[in-house]
């Protein structure tokens, strides 16, 4: 199974995480890596790993690969220099630079996903490109009309109805109808790969679910009637439910996915329990892609603490879900 795995901000931890993955025993078994980033900056971190990985053109022939081998297609031609730790304009170009190229590599059908290393929103910034994430461009590029986002780690199932946006805008955001879209969207992406019925449960926006409308009414005006439409098409949707109970262990044992209303009520609790093994799965795209759901850290990058937990996790959900998708379809 070749995975085309993108290096991310070159100047973060993203080379060094890349590398640690290629140690003995990390990588699944029949997974064929091909490392999308800069021979330069490799080389910088580890040149005896760099120096393992066979070099591969851009246009090369899936035939070509060989099980067992790692490989790397370096698209930093001038060996660009980038200061560690520090964001900027060229960092983002760079990490730009090998997305679409690993993009390349899946729609020529050299490779069957896409695992991303983590990059900066603000080199992106800097770089003039003007979406905030992974998510966002590669929903454009792939040329997909919608994606959401969705983590896995350590037993959660978390898929979040608002992402990047403000807490007063996603508040803002929610809607009767689009809760409902969402829940059944998020339902229909997951049979790809998870074929049940999933039990569903939906956090509540306020405290204790509103308590009978005490603490806000978007529970009865807006999530319950959201709810109720979902269990009228067939789901299996439990909520609104208090968000300081839901995310426990006992709690998110009684569930298949959790739907949270905004960024932080969905990954305070996953990467509290979960920080170095989240994976952040793109639903929505032709093809597989997952991340680590932690950052760059550029406040360690170059110091040898990066931790590889995350990369190897997610490229242990990319060969899950490429398999369960595999089987699903050939049914």
């Amino acid at each position: 199974m070749p995975l085309a795995i993108s290096m991310g901000d070159p100047a973060g931890i993203g080379p060094e995480i890349c590398i640690q993955v290629f140690k003995p025993g990390s990588l699944p078994e029949g997974v064929i890596p091909i490392l999308v980033g800069s021979a330069a900056v490799l080389s910088s971190v580890s040149k005896s790993t760099t120096q393992r990985l066979k070099p591969i053109l851009p246009d090369a022939s899936p035939d070509l690969l060989e099980p067992g081998m790692a490989y790397l297609l370096d698209v930093d031609d001038e060996g660009t220099e980038v200061s560690a730790g520090t964001a900027s304009a060229e960092g983002g170009r760079l990490s730009v630079r090998f997305l679409e190229r690993a993009l390349r590599l899946v729609r020529s059908g050299v490779a069957d996903g896409i695992v991303t290393a983590p990059i900066s929103k603000e080199s992106w910034k800097l770089a003039g490109i003007q979406f905030p994430g992974h998510t966002e461009f590669l929903c454009r590029a792939s040329g997909s009309e919608r994606t959401e986002m969705l983590f896995l780690g350590n037993g959660f199932r978390v898929a979040l109805f608002t992402t990047h946006i403000s807490l007063v805008d996603a508040i803002a955001a929610l809607h009767k109808t689009a809760l409902a879209d969402f829940v059944k969207y998020v339902a229909r992406e997951l049979a790809l790969y998870y074929p049940e019925r999933l039990r569903i449960a939906v956090a509540a926006l306020n405290p204790h679910a509103g308590e009978s409308s005490m603490f806000g009414r978007e529970e009865e005006e807006t999530i319950s009637p959201a709810l109720e439409e979902c269990r009228q098409a067939g789901l299996d949707v439990s909520g609104p439910l208090p968000a300081d109970s839901l995310f426990t262990q006992e709690s998110r044992s009684k569930y298949d996915l959790i739907i949270a209303l905004y960024h932080d009520q969905g990954l305070i609790p996953v990467k509290t329990v979960a920080f170095f093994e989240a994976v952040n799965v793109t639903l929505g795209l032709p093809f597989v892609r997952t991340s680590p759901a932690h950052g760059v850290a550029f406040d360690i990058a170059r110091s040898g603490s990066a931790r590889p937990e995350g990369m190897v996790s997610a490229i242990a959900t990319a060969v899950d879900l490429i398999r369960r998708r595999q089987a699903l379809s050939s049914k």
